[in-house]
């Protein structure tokens, strides 16, 4: 894509609406504090949720000649997914709040179920070291359909 696009590098493993739900109102921004896994240290100060938990082209791919393939094609499209998981968030919220609902075992309903199982599933794809092992997994699978696709049209 030319320089100056709308291309987006910082790719969330976390998603924002969900770091969000963890956050205080910074200045200007939700902060979070992090504590760094890799260098054993707390961050001085809270930062904002949009520069922890991502990697710069995260869900990318690159042809041959280093091009990016369809970019931010993942990214958009998770986006619309999480902003009805994140309304789904926030009915869960209010119903957890409520006296009643404090002495029930399950106040969910099929579709809060649903959300949740969606974003537990969405988000154990989003792993880093879980999209580099999918990754060296497409050159088999795709000997796979090739194969299945010659089945199925020599049963033709």
């Amino acid at each position: 894509m030319p320089k100056g696009d709308n291309s987006k590098h910082k790719e969330h493993h976390i998603p924002r609406m969900y770091l969000d739900r963890f956050s205080v109102h910074g200045v200007d921004k939700p902060v979070v504090w992090q504590y760094d896994l890799k260098n054993k240290h707390m961050s001085p100060g809270p930062v904002p949720t949009d520069s922890v938990c991502f990697e710069n082209d995260l869900y990318e791919f690159k042809d041959a000649q280093g091009h990016f393939l369809y970019q931010n094609r993942i990214e958009n499209n998770l986006a619309p997914v999480e902003g009805g998981i994140s309304a789904y968030f926030r009915k869960i919220d209010s119903k957890a709040l409520e006296n009643r609902n404090l002495a029930t075992k399950c106040f969910l309903s099929k579709e809060e179920k649903g959300a949740l199982l969606l974003f537990i599933a969405m988000h154990l794809s989003r792993i880093p070291e879980t999209l580099k092992e999918a990754e060296k997994l497409i050159p088999q699978m795709l000997i796979v359909v090739i194969y299945l696709s010659f089945f199925a049209w020599s049963c033709l």
